[in-house]
């Protein structure tokens, strides 16, 4: 029994070599993770400003053709109501003839 219980604790040892092994391993890949992350986080932050002064300015010129728009057809409007007044008024006094 005493070589069995060797060899069990030669095995015991082993294992957990193995796995502290294998827990120093997955720390050293999780700091080159962790640092690659917070790189990209950094780079994403840094970026952040200019890409929002870009959408921002993307969404102010696209509010200024919106806006031209708008008083381009206001105006014509305004120009064309006259005209349609008056011939509204002209077939109103044939009408009443």
């Amino acid at each position: 029994m005493s070589f069995k219980k060797d060899v069990m604790d030669k095995l015991t040892e082993i294992s957990s070599k193995i796995d502290e092994i294998q827990k120093k391993l997955e720390a050293m890949s999780d700091a080159s993770l962790l640092k690659e992350y917070y790189a990209e986080m950094d780079k994403k932050l840094s970026d952040l400003p200019d890409e929002m002064a870009r959408m921002l300015e993307a969404q102010v010129e696209k509010l200024r053709d919106d806006l031209k728009a708008v008083s381009d057809a206001v105006s014509q409007r305004s120009e064309s109501s006259p005209a349609v007044e008056k011939k509204t008024q002209k077939a109103k006094e044939k009408s009443s003839k």
